[in-house]
């Protein structure tokens, strides 16, 4: 599958060789194969930690806006946006990665954001 055909039934999983390692209320997501680390800023990390392999990005986008008490459409547009650029660099399972991924989304140093999931904050799921 291609990152930009991702729908809201899509179901995310971190592929083999990528760790989700948390670091206080942000992580990182650590590609084994090349050492690479990327920046997942507190809502990603989050987000990420609901990628099970068994539930889609629109329950995803559901449970958090419950949590939240947000509306879970505008979550599923950021969790969609977050879970392309996921893809686009190849650290989801069952999703072709392009080549300079990594440039092309975080630019140097960049850091990987669920954007603005209709103002939700970084203090977790009630």
């Amino acid at each position: 599958m291609d990152s930009e055909t991702i729908d809201s039934g899509f179901v995310p999983r971190l592929r083999s060789g990528v760790e989700l390692v948390a670091m206080q209320d942000e992580a990182v997501l650590f590609e084994e194969e090349t050492g690479r680390l990327h920046q997942l800023d507190p809502i990603a990390s989050l987000v990420c930690r609901c990628f099970d392999g068994e539930t889609s990005i629109a329950s995803v986008a559901k449970e958090l806006g419950e949590g939240f008490g947000e509306e879970p459409s505008a979550i599923e547009r950021d969790v969609l946006a977050m879970v392309t650029q996921l893809g686009r660099l190849g650290l989801l399972e069952g999703i072709d990665g392009t080549a300079d991924a990594a440039a092309d989304v975080l630019g140097e140093g960049g850091e990987l954001s669920a954007g603005d999931i209709a103002g939700v904050g970084g203090d977790g799921v009630d």
